[in-house]
């Protein structure tokens, strides 16, 4: 079996970092935030076209999504200690 392609690997991290946004996470975020998730999943996740899209383009998007993820961690934080 041959090894993923950076193409295909950035594409699965991408993937599996989107699907640790879940509607709990999305809870905290705002409304402009959640329209900018929605429109990244539909360009990004949703998109067969996406593999084909430059490795710079997808690495960064990658980092976005984390990003994303952690802030909305981090938001969720407080909301759980209360």
């Amino acid at each position: 079996m041959n090894a993923p392609t950076r193409d295909e690997w950035l594409h699965d991290e991408l993937e599996n970092a989107a699907s640790a946004i879940d509607d709990d996470l999305l809870s905290v975020a705002s409304p402009e935030a959640k329209t900018e998730w929605s429109c990244l999943c539909a360009h990004w996740l949703r998109s067969p076209a996406a593999t084909g899209r430059a490795d710079g383009d997808l690495a960064q998007v990658v980092m976005k999504v984390r990003r994303f993820a952690e802030i909305l961690r981090q938001q969720m934080k407080p909301r759980s200690s209360s």
